[in-house]
């Protein structure tokens, strides 16, 4: 199953720190589904701007099968486009890393 993860990317406030503790939880979370035999594609944002890696972002989720909402995710613009996307597909959408690591979530 591939597990897009969406959370706060750029931070409304501007800081750094905000944005590598951003970058620091979906890393982390992207280690526990890759573990668990799921994929994720991390470094796109070094090869491109804002849009462009939005754009990316849209189509790396059309392939998937579920979105993982990381917490403060509604407070970001990046990742409520991506689970708007994410409803019209259709995918499976989550907020809990653990059912999808350990399979309490159906996968079908």
């Amino acid at each position: 199953m591939k597990v897009y993860v969406a959370g706060p990317y750029t931070p409304d406030d501007g800081r750094e720190e905000t944005r590598l503790e951003n970058i620091r939880r979906a890393s982390e979370v992207a280690q526990q589904l890759l573990k668990a035999g799921h994929t994720m594609t991390a470094g796109w944002e070094a090869t491109c701007g804002y849009d462009d890696f939005l754009r990316l972002g849209l189509e790396w989720l059309a392939t998937c099968d579920a979105i993982l909402l990381l917490p403060g995710w509604e407070q970001s613009k990046g990742a409520r486009r991506e689970y708007e996307e994410a409803v019209t597909l259709g995918l499976l959408i989550t907020d809990d890393l653990e059912s999808l690591v350990f399979g309490g979530v159906d996968h079908a």
